[in-house]
């Protein structure tokens, strides 16, 4: 799997243990779905007395789940933390049922996941987020556009929280722009990069994801960038040289991208 940056998959796996969603890299065609976790209830010993009931097909079971983004896109049930979360809960069907969904390409859900309040439940923002930016590359013109317009939204909401969510939002929202295949994908990522507010890692980030968009209306501000990055200063150590290095490699790569377009 690919990852920009190191920061980006320590935020993922920190903020939602496993993998899925989070766990696949920005080439993947489909997001694998994890093995769903056994249902405590199917071990019921029926000579106890109980009763038997017929396992839901998949098909069956993702509607049911992601009934729980409703029309809105808002979610209908609360996700509880990682520690209540416990093998075969709500949240877990609810985020399998979103893989397959993309796994299948199902655009039809674009507009409830759009619509989506990444607050209202960060655990599933992530995933959200990815999902955007997967499905968005099979719909049309102008569902690709929506999308890259929502994800602009979500980066200028998430790029000023500072919360260890809303720093790996960012970076999934980055990602998921540049795997939108939208026209206009290009024009939150150049406001992000001009406004200087994301660390500097971040912002290589950003530059990597314009450089593959291959928009050459973003090279005004990778000029920008570069100059600022020149007159950074002397770095205090090791890492923070590390981290110019890394910039300035990036946006040279960049704008050369950019010269043979």
């Amino acid at each position: 799997m690919t990852w920009r940056t190191p920061a980006a998959l320590l935020v993922a796996l920190a903020a939602l243990a496993g993998g899925g969603l989070y766990a696949t890299g920005r080439s993947s065609a489909a997001l694998p779905s994890a093995a769903r976790p056994a249902d405590p209830a199917s071990d019921h010993d029926e000579s106890a007395g109980g009763s038997s009931q017929a396992p839901r097909s998949d098909d069956e079971q993702d509607r049911a789940d992601l009934a729980a983004i409703d029309a809105s896109g808002r979610s209908t049930t609360a996700t509880p933390s990682a520690a209540d979360a416990a093998p075969g809960g709500g949240p877990y069907d609810r985020f399998e049922a979103l893989e397959r969904a993309v796994a299948r390409g199902e655009t039809a859900i674009l507009p409830g996941l759009r619509a989506t309040r990444l607050d209202d439940d960060p655990s599933m923002a992530g995933p959200i987020v990815r999902a955007v930016g997967h499905l968005a590359t099979a719909a049309s013109a102008e569902e690709r556009d929506a999308s890259a317009r929502t994800l602009g939204r979500w980066l200028r909401e998430e790029r000023g929280k500072g919360t260890t969510f809303a720093k790996g939002n960012v970076s999934l929202i980055v990602d998921a722009l540049a795997d939108s295949g939208s026209s206009t994908a290009w024009e939150p990522l150049v406001e992000a990069l001009d406004a200087g507010d994301l660390p500097l890692h971040a912002e290589t980030n950003v530059v990597n994801a314009l450089s593959a968009l291959g928009e050459t209306r973003a090279r005004p501000a990778l000029s920008r960038f570069a100059d600022r990055v020149a007159r950074s200063g002397t770095a205090l150590d090791t890492f923070e040289r590390e981290l110019i290095a890394e910039a300035e490699l990036a946006v040279r790569s960049a704008l050369a991208r950019l010269d043979t377009m």
